[in-house]
């Protein structure tokens, strides 16, 4: 199987052989530049797209993150697609699909690039601390009795230099060959990133959030780790990420004085790490 040599055009003939027999990928529709990938997916899916159908570009003029942010996506550098899919409504309740795609995204990377890519809540995937990607999940609940659609979207940096990358983030931007990966091949992530989407989708419609949910606490780069709450109307709150309960409908902080809090999740919360407190130094012996 051929590989990139460096940054260039897909090989969009090799992904197609590759996707045959598949679920998701089963339609393929690339262009070589878009507005968004998003955007071109609301489209389709209105008319009548089948679910699983990936739209896949080599640059986006209007690339678009979550909370209205823009996404970066010059031509040939990084991974950008999106993925139709039409889950019952009652799926709907809980932030599940960006987490989904989040999972879908790192798990691919740790498999194919061997880097130690994180998700940090709810929507980006990290590599030593620092964004090497993002999803962005945007559903249309449906009219009457049609069914919803889910557009989710992918972006990856993959062969950006440092020269290359955005500065003003609040985090640090990175890309898969800054972090290490020495022969880049973006087919194989994204046969990676579907097959992970459609297995996780399976499971979701079949056994609802549980699975998700474990695999998240698996990679979930703020557990364990000292936050504090931003966006939407959350509470003054900083502690320990402990436990999210996507059945429920919240994340579990455990508070400096040892009790547990819940908080609703919500799409506008945002973790921020914080500094780890240090334990005073003892007294030297005389």
């Amino acid at each position: 199987m051929t590989r990139e040599s460096g940054p260039g055009s897909l090989d969009v003939d090799r992904l197609r052989e590759s996707l045959q027999g598949r679920g998701f990928g089963k339609r393929l529709e690339y262009h070589p530049i878009v507005d968004s990938t998003s955007s071109l997916g609301k489209v389709l899916a209105g008319k009548g797209a089948a679910e699983g159908t990936v739209i896949l570009t080599e640059e986006q003029t209007g690339g678009r993150g979550r909370g209205d942010h823009t996404w970066l996506s010059t031509r040939s550098l990084g991974l950008y697609l999106s993925l139709i899919l039409r889950p019952e409504k009652r799926l709907l309740t809980t932030p599940v699909f960006g987490l989904l795609g989040g999972v879908a995204s790192v798990r691919a990377v740790q498999e194919v690039s061997g880097l130690a890519a994180a998700l940090k809540w709810p929507n980006d995937v990290l590599i030593r601390d620092r964004k090497a990607g993002g999803i962005l999940a945007e559903a249309d609940s449906g009219r009457g009795g049609d069914h919803p659609t889910v557009v989710l979207g992918i972006g990856l940096n993959v062969y950006h230099s440092v020269a290359e990358l955005p500065t003003n983030t609040p985090i640090p931007a990175t890309s898969l060959v800054l972090e290490g990966w020495e022969v880049p091949d973006r087919i194989a992530l994204i046969l990676h990133i579907l097959e992970h989407s459609e297995r996780l989708y399976g499971d979701l419609c079949a056994r609802g959030v549980g699975p998700l949910e474990r695999e998240i606490m698996e990679i979930w780069a703020e557990r364990g780790r000292r936050v504090t709450l931003e966006g939407g109307n959350a509470p003054e709150i900083q502690g320990r990420a402990v436990a999210l309960h996507l059945a429920e409908g919240h994340l579990v902080l455990e508070v400096d004085k040892g009790q547990e809090v819940t908080v609703s999740l919500n799409r506008f919360l945002r973790l921020k790490r914080l500094p780890e407190k240090t334990k005073p130094e003892e007294p030297g012996l005389l």
